[in-house]
């Protein structure tokens, strides 16, 4: 039963991670639509199609949020369950921000600029946060695998020029 059920916790975790990075990339999409005139739903449509996209989990998860849409439920309630869907914060965010534009009618292409600038923020910030802890990683494999290694190498001759003298006396 653990083996099923971490495959499974894997398969998860890399799905999110997918949807994590495509993200941006399909709001600056969104973005271009958007700002080209289409309506929210067109753009979600277009950008489904498209063939960066079209194997993405995301996709996936914005078929099934436009189809939803097509057979009758609320836009803001099809895009609210995608976030919940899929299990992603950003997703999720990405879900509120639409809904917030939606009520409040402000420019969703502005909206959605911001939105994909922060989180290039977000990733970018994760992204050194990451290589911040390598360092820390590495601190066991250079102490106790590389320095006894490179002093060997360093103090050997040295050691072996004295064990010598003191033979020699």
């Amino acid at each position: 039963f653990l083996i099923p059920s971490l495959w499974l916790s894997n398969k998860v975790k890399k799905r999110q991670l997918q949807i994590f990075h495509d993200l941006p990339d399909l709001l600056d999409l969104m973005t271009v639509c958007v700002e080209a005139g289409l309506s929210m739903d067109a753009a979600m449509i277009k950008v489904n199609e498209d063939q960066q996209f079209k194997k993405s989990p995301l996709a996936s998860e914005m078929k099934i949020a436009i189809q939803e849409t097509r057979a009758g439920k609320p836009r803001l309630e099809a895009l609210r369950d995608m976030g919940e869907r899929a299990k992603v914060d950003d997703l999720k965010d990405f879900a509120a921000m639409l809904i917030q534009t939606e009520r409040l009618g402000t420019s969703l292409a502005q909206s959605l600029r911001v939105f994909s600038d922060s989180l290039r923020t977000v990733r970018r910030q994760r992204a050194e946060e990451a290589a911040a802890k390598t360092a820390v990683k590495l601190l066991f494999p250079l102490v106790f695998l590389i320095f006894p290694a490179l002093l060997l190498v360093i103090l050997g001759p040295g050691i072996i020029r004295i064990m010598k003298l003191f033979a020699e006396i």
